[in-house]
């Protein structure tokens, strides 16, 4: 995934512009990692290398659904440009 385009958002209005579009309220966000590892637990699967991108694309959601608010930025978006670098 290669993007010319930056956008500086907050939490908040990451959140609100993903509801906008996806109708995914933050509150189900929150428990992205859980559910996750249950589904890879109950399946038994084996390789979870495959699923690592999948993993960091959880616990992003995850993160930013938990810490809407307050001085989260900078953790934030040393994150997110940390996830679009890999994948």
């Amino acid at each position: 995934m290669r993007s010319n385009v930056v956008l500086t958002l907050t939490p908040a209005t990451f959140l609100q512009d993903l509801k906008e579009k996806t109708l995914i309220d933050r509150k189900p966000l929150r428990f992205c990692h859980e559910r996750l590892a249950s589904l890879i637990k109950t399946l038994e699967l084996l390789d979870l290398e495959e699923f690592s991108k999948l993993e960091k694309v959880a616990n992003f959601a995850t993160l930013v659904s938990t810490y809407h608010k307050g001085d989260f930025f900078f953790s934030f978006f040393l994150f997110f440009f940390h996830l679009i670098t890999e994948i």
